[in-house]
């Protein structure tokens, strides 16, 4: 993810999912409290390569039980407030990969309300402060658990909201010898080993 070097489309007011939509397809865009940033993650091999990977383990896992996977093609609507008409929510997202338990959720927009586990990969173009942006973000929608999973380092941190539903300053890392388990998803467990082979 990157901040958009191009002007705002509407660049005196705050963007909204009315404006998100009216663009064009092939452009990929994210709105974070009216604020666009550009999705080039997309196309780098490597990212591509663990996003399959990890798909293929969750849809595996999921088959025949209630939750959903999706990829980034899924927008994440964000409301700013309860009761806010859809056209006016300022936040659209569109995570790597979500896991939706809540059927209602879905709707012809995309899901509406925050997915119960978002995993974001890491990738050349995306900075730490992106990150640390979708860190904050995801923590005051109640995403209950976050991956953020890091190719460089071959290591996935895992932030789950505790009691008082923040994140915790440090989170728990799993290295690639390792497996990783998924707090809201019990009996989940990935070999990480194997899914950061697909880099080699």
């Amino acid at each position: 993810m990157k901040k958009s070097d191009l002007p705002l489309r509407r660049p005196d007011d705050d963007l909204t999912y009315r404006d998100y939509k009216s663009w064009p397809a092939e452009e990929h865009w994210e709105l974070i409290h009216g604020v666009t940033y550009s999705m080039s993650a997309a196309s780098d091999p490597n990212h591509r390569k663990l996003t399959e990977a990890l798909l293929t383990e969750l849809q595996n896992f999921l088959e025949g039980k209630g939750c959903r996977v999706r990829a980034a093609s899924l927008d994440v609507l964000l409301p700013d407030e309860l009761g806010q008409d859809v056209d006016e929510f300022s936040t659209v997202v569109q995570p790597d990969i979500a896991v939706i338990c809540d059927k209602k959720k879905f709707t012809k927009q995309g899901c509406i309300g925050p997915p119960d586990l978002i995993i974001e990969i890491l990738s050349p173009s995306i900075s730490p402060e992106d990150m640390e942006v979708k860190n904050r973000l995801y923590e005051e929608y109640g995403v209950r658990e976050f991956w953020i999973l890091d190719p460089g380092n071959r290591n996935v941190q895992v932030y789950l909201l505790d009691g008082r539903e923040k994140y915790p300053a440090d989170p728990a890392v799993y290295t690639e010898d390792g497996t990783v388990s998924c707090a809201v998803l019990p009996g989940l467990l990935i070999n990480l080993g194997e899914i950061f082979r697909k880099l080699d």
